[in-house]
């Protein structure tokens, strides 16, 4: 059964990313804020910055943005806020992020898995450099799934990469360091 972008998991999120040390500025999330407010018609309470008077901190001016939006804006508005280039690579806001896409992804309509890390993908391909026959199979696949054509054979050149791979190991080499 699909879950509830409720105010719970709202606060949760909003601790997170308005977190005082570490987290998005009381500007950003109004800046954030205010742009989908203005894309869907949405009044939201804090759209300037500096908050008023009548708001504890930037947590909660967070949570009463984002409870102003219907869940599937609420749901968007929080996946652009994790992938925020100021808090990104924040440990807790990637595990943020993949409890949204996991419990709540029902909401935009993806499926989960959907979306290639491309950071990743660019480590596999330094990784696989000097194993050419694997690197080639990898970037078939990488290809594939990109144009989203021939998404059956993606899984099979993936695995082909990996037996590639495997026929050719690495040279294990004594570490000089103890």
């Amino acid at each position: 059964m699909a879950q509830s972008l409720s105010a719970p998991f709202v606060t949760y999120a909003s601790d997170i990313l308005a977190e005082t040390q570490s987290g998005l500025s009381g500007s950003q999330i109004v800046k954030l804020c205010v742009a989908y407010a203005i894309e869907w018609g949405v009044d939201i309470p804090h759209a300037t910055y500096p908050f008023s008077m009548h708001v504890s901190n930037k947590r909660k001016a967070l949570f009463d943005n984002l409870m102003a939006f219907s869940e599937t804006q609420r749901y968007r508005v929080l996946r652009a806020l994790c992938e925020h280039q100021a808090i990104q690579k924040l440990d807790q806001v990637q595990k943020l992020r993949l409890t949204l896409i996991a419990r709540f992804g029902h909401l935009a309509g993806e499926a989960l898995g959907s979306e290639i890390d491309q950071a990743l993908v660019e480590r596999t391909e330094h990784w696989l450099g000097p194993f050419s026959d694997a690197l080639s199979q990898y970037d078939q696949a990488i290809q594939k799934h990109a144009s989203g054509v021939f998404l059956r054979n993606v899984l099979d050149d993936l695995r082909l990469a990996l037996e590639l791979l495997l026929v050719h190991p690495p040279e294990i080499r004594p570490s000089s360091k103890r």
